[in-house]
């Protein structure tokens, strides 16, 4: 994940920070995405072991869109770190807001790729 100081910077050049909180494993803020023209909220946390951005549309309760996310994903994250949407089973889900997604990538270890090619 960016540093504060580098996500700090990308948003406010790519997408235009509304507002913004931080504390010493996260951040909490409202970004326009520029590119698309939707006003998104963002808390992004880097504490046990994962680094973690939630995202939700602030004009309604509906899930951010593949765009939105991916705007996300590369606003807050390296170039060549590879981050997930994750569906755990079933029993794990845990669902405080309706329309929030979530991208997550571990400290420790590669999250493992699809072949690039279906057979």
């Amino acid at each position: 994940m960016r540093t504060w100081t580098e996500l700090l910077q990308r948003i406010v050049q790519h997408g235009g920070l509304i507002g913004h909180d931080k504390g010493l494993s996260g951040c909490a803020a409202k970004v326009l995405c520029a590119a698309i023209g939707r006003r998104l909220q963002v808390i992004a946390s880097w504490g046990d072991g994962w680094d973690h951005v939630s995202v939700t549309r602030v004009s309604d309760n509906r899930p951010p869109f593949w765009a939105d996310m991916a705007w996300i994903k590369d606003l807050f994250f390296l170039p060549d770190e590879v981050a997930m949407q994750l569906h755990p089973a079933s029993k794990n889900y845990v669902n405080n807001h309706p329309g929030c997604l979530h991208i997550w990538r571990p400290h420790d270890q590669d999250i493992p790729l699809p072949p690039t090619i279906m057979v």
